[in-house]
């Protein structure tokens, strides 16, 4: 019988303390971080050929989440600087690239895609954000820039080696 006083007291003393722990911790003092996950072989790091003048050069991705927007991500696209190869680069200086981000849920084997027109220049920094809802819980993401337009099945001159990885969205 004493035994199991005890142990009611110790589970009411760690439950007490667990509940204090997160009632201190909550959403308010949340800010957009980081998604936890897990990037393949090449990180963030997209490198890409584009569709003006035989341009490229490297994009970082990133991957935000909000824990006071649940099921939501930021996906911030970073350009290191684009360099091309034609007197129409010295014209026009300016990197067209169309990514294709897609993600996949990891409960359904379901995917939805979003396409995100870029356009950079020499100097590096230049960004693009875009949204995106996953819902919450295990996702695969993945961006590039394909050579298939995904609207009209047609040719576009630009490839990349895609970014992808494993994230927890809240």
């Amino acid at each position: 019988m004493k035994l199991r006083k005890i142990a009611a007291r110790a589970f009411g003393v760690v439950s007490i303390a667990v509940a204090t722990i997160v009632g201190t911790s909550g959403i308010a003092s949340a800010a957009p971080a980081p998604a936890a996950g897990l990037w393949g072989l090449n990180g963030g790091q997209i490198p890409v050929v584009g569709q003006h003048a035989w341009c490229n050069g490297v994009v970082d991705m990133y991957f935000d989440t909000d824990p006071t927007r649940p099921a939501h991500g930021t996906i911030t696209l970073v350009s290191r600087g684009m360099n091309g190869a034609d007197p129409d680069w010295s014209a026009n200086p300016k990197c067209k690239v169309d990514f294709t981000i897609i993600w996949y849920d990891g409960v359904f084997p379901f995917h939805h895609t979003v396409k995100v027109p870029t356009e950079f220049g020499v100097e590096p920094g230049e960004t693009v954000t875009t949204e995106i809802n996953p819902g919450s819980g295990l996702i695969y993401l993945t961006a590039g820039a394909t050579y298939i337009d995904t609207d009209t099945w047609g040719f576009v001159p630009q490839y990349s080696y895609p970014a992808s990885g494993y994230f927890l969205i809240p």
